[in-house]
């Protein structure tokens, strides 16, 4: 009797083990349900705690802080898809591999084909549609030409290549990304009389912007500047008043102000040739941080950024919000409408038609496109005072290299942020029209190549 009860015990756990497994299972599950509503109410009111202390700025840290954890997570997952994907693509490569090389040979007739009976054009990464300029920049600043074999500067007139008016190089200051040094190169290699302003070497005396008339002075170095402060628009307004551009004085036109510079150029003889120095708009706002919490001499110098970190000055009202899109499509002064993808389109369109781009990791090829654009000459420049740092004669070339190898001008060594940091992440919510357009800048700097060949 006794074997048989025990037998019946077994028999009976056997048949049950089902239904344990899935009590146990829902337990389980109903357990860990507890525990994630628990952790939720926590952080609620941890949440609340924050805002009820005046801690937003910490939530605000932790919630980009989520973010970044999230994205990392996203990216992982992407990379996971990307491997499972290239793996197929290459299953599907090895069948379909005699017609690819079929379409790679017409492909290949095509282009030589092209290339036999005209000039290679420029094809950049046009906005999705077709975009009008507006009149100031259309009228004012010179197109760039659209074949390798048209010269800058002239328009096409049937066919042929043509001018009727003075162009005058003008340089937009994208500050922070190697503006400085270009100007010290055009003054001091090539003794060009620079109409710029806004730094130490513009002064504020009689022999500057208070007298009625305009003149060229030559300060350190032998740099020479004309009499106008063209990194305010109060002095543009006076630059316009004294005609500086029909007074020739100035080679060339520095400044930020790209539509108050441009109303300079009113008349048809005369138009400005549009070229820039573009660098990743986070590098360039985490290098206007540093500048600006030591650079009392600035305009824009506050003594609120000496104390702050850099996310919390990108957090504040005192960064940069698409400073580049929001400056060519003229809408600084509107800083609560938000920007669209019709402004970023109007921005790429103004540089595929207008600016000659320059990159600041790239800076000594660019140097050498502008120098190329504007016939600057590379052989020894005479200049007055020295003009490089000697006496008499300065070899150009010699000078602008020495320049670039030391690092340029005007530069601040400071801490880098790494791609998704937190101070990176907070950045780049400031900044993303700016990024979609210096990624545009770099496509376009490959695709201008063509036309210094």
């Amino acid at each position: 009797d006794g074997q048989e009860e025990e037998e019946g015990k077994m028999e009976l756990s056997a048949e049950d083990v089902e239904q344990l497994h899935h009590l146990q299972e829902t337990l389980r599950m109903r357990l860990e349900s507890k525990r994630e509503e628990h952790q939720h109410r926590q952080n609620h009111n941890e949440e609340k705690d924050m805002y009820r202390n005046g801690n937003a700025n910490k939530l605000a840290i932790r919630s980009i802080h989520d973010v970044v954890k999230m994205k990392q997570s996203a990216k992982l997952k992407v990379t996971l898809a990307q491997q499972e994907k290239e793996q197929a693509e290459k299953e599907q490569e090895k069948d379909d591999d005699t017609i690819q090389t079929t379409h790679s040979l017409q492909q290949q007739r095509q282009k030589e084909q092209i290339s036999s009976t005209e000039a290679p054009t420029v094809v950049a990464a046009h906005p999705k549609l077709p975009m009008t300029i507006p009149p100031v920049l259309r009228t004012n600043l010179v197109s760039l030409p659209k074949k390798s074999n048209l010269p800058f500067h002239k328009e096409e007139t049937n066919g042929e290549p043509t001018t009727s008016h003075v162009v005058v190089p003008f340089f937009w200051h994208v500050l922070k990304s190697g503006g400085t040094t270009v100007s010290e190169i055009c003054s001091r290699c090539f003794n060009l009389v620079r109409a710029s302003g806004g730094n130490s070497t513009t002064t504020n005396d009689k022999s500057d912007n208070q007298t009625e008339s305009l003149e060229v002075i030559t300060i350190d170095n032998g740099v020479k500047l004309v009499n106008v402060d063209m990194a305010t628009t109060e002095g543009i307004q006076r630059a316009k008043k004294l005609n500086l551009i029909p007074s020739a004085l100035a080679d060339i036109l520095i400044t930020p102000y790209l539509y108050e510079s441009s109303s300079l150029f009113n008349t048809y003889e005369q138009k400005g040739q549009l070229f820039a120095l573009f660098r990743h708009p986070i590098q360039r706002a985490v290098s206007m941080f540093h500048y600006l919490q030591h650079a009392t001499w600035e305009p824009t110098y506050s003594p609120n950024l000496k104390d702050m970190t850099i996310e919390d000055y990108a957090m504040s009202e005192s960064v940069e919000e698409d400073w580049m899109v929001r400056t060519l499509t003229n809408k600084m002064k509107d800083m609560e409408t938000g920007l669209t993808e019709q402004d970023l389109d109007l921005a790429k369109e103004i540089l595929r038609t207008k600016c000659v781009v320059g990159l600041t990791d790239q800076m000594e090829q660019s140097v050498d496109r502008f120098v190329q654009v504007f016939g600057w000459k590379k052989d020894v420049n005479e200049t007055e005072g020295g003009g490089g740092g000697g006496e008499g004669a300065v070899d150009a070339q010699q000078c602008k290299d020495e320049l670039l190898q030391s690092g340029g001008v005007n530069k601040f060594h400071h801490p880098t942020e790494v791609e998704g940091s937190m101070a990176w992440e907070l950045l780049k919510l400031k900044n993303v029209w700016d990024i979609q357009l210096y990624e545009y800048a770099v496509r376009l700097f490959e695709e201008q190549a063509i036309l210094f060949q």
